[in-house]
């Protein structure tokens, strides 16, 4: 049985809009901290929001410039080598899919698709 839909729009409650904040941002916090744990990954987390002067920085502001730091410090091409913005992700997105269409046409003895 699934979930039913949810309908995002801002919590026009400003209380029950906090108190949200806070719980999410803390169920945020302990996934990172359970990838950096499980996983043996370095993980950092920035966090502003209008409720606090301070930004929020996991685990603390030195580990974060410092990952911050040595990310910066990496080739261009290894930067981006996993970043995508949205154009990007739908182009990969339409490639996957021409390309399971072709596989599932091959199983079924048929020609293959012409690109796109």
């Amino acid at each position: 049985m699934g979930r039913k839909k949810v309908k995002h729009e801002l919590i026009s409650n400003e209380y029950v809009r906090r108190t949200t904040f806070k719980k999410r941002k803390a169920r945020l916090l302990k996934k990172l901290s359970e990838l950096t744990t499980l996983c043996g990954i370095m993980t950092c987390g920035i966090i502003y929001s209008s409720y606090d002067p301070q930004p929020d920085v996991w685990p603390c502001p030195q580990e974060a410039c410092r990952m911050l730091e040595r990310f910066k410090n990496l080739p261009a091409k290894k930067q981006g080598k996993y970043m995508m913005d949205q154009k990007d992700f739908w182009r990969n997105l339409k490639y996957d899919n021409y390309r399971n269409a072709n596989k599932t046409l091959a199983t079924i003895n048929l020609s293959p698709l012409e690109t796109v």
